[in-house]
């Protein structure tokens, strides 16, 4: 863990030099923890190049909550940094801080924490990618703390 500041301060110094062009991306997946497994969708924001550093963000919610009248939004922000595998792929390594909220049948809570995830990103044409990404988060509430993770597949524009 003495390492963890270092590293900390080297993604946030290279997303400080990132560039202005980001991909939006449409993603759906799997979140599990805590015993449960359950459909997740949502968009990121991530660099739109193959290489280099920037800022990520992700907002995703549990819609098979929706008809219980119970409304669950998990957000990241996250300094990335991308390094081509070849002229189309690339991987993305992300750290960063979490929040979820959550609120229906009376009552709401949030909870806050970290996150760590990775992923792979390929270029399906001029301005078209696909992301297929692993997160990680220990979200932190009432003194405990929580591990979720979620597995995503996300298509992008952007460029």
């Amino acid at each position: 863990m003495r390492r963890s500041p270092a590293v900390i301060l080297q993604l946030l110094l290279a997303a400080s030099s990132a560039s202005a062009q980001t991909a939006i991306f449409v993603e759906g997946g799997m979140l599990s923890g805590a015993g449960i497994s359950e459909i997740q969708a949502g968009l990121r924001g991530s660099p739109a190049t193959l290489s280099g550093a920037g800022l990520d963000f992700s907002a995703a919610t549990l819609p098979t909550h929706f008809s219980d009248g119970i409304v669950l939004v998990v957000a990241d922000l996250d300094a990335t940094i991308h390094r081509p595998l070849s002229s189309i792929a690339a991987v993305a390594v992300r750290l960063g801080g979490t929040a979820a909220f959550g609120a229906g049948g009376g009552g709401a809570g949030a909870g806050f924490g970290v996150n760590a995830g990775a992923g792979m990103i390929f270029s399906l044409g001029p301005r078209l990618l696909l992301r297929l990404d692993f997160t990680h988060r220990w979200l932190m509430s009432d003194g405990s703390t929580l591990g979720v993770s979620s597995f995503t597949l996300g298509f992008g524009v952007g460029g």
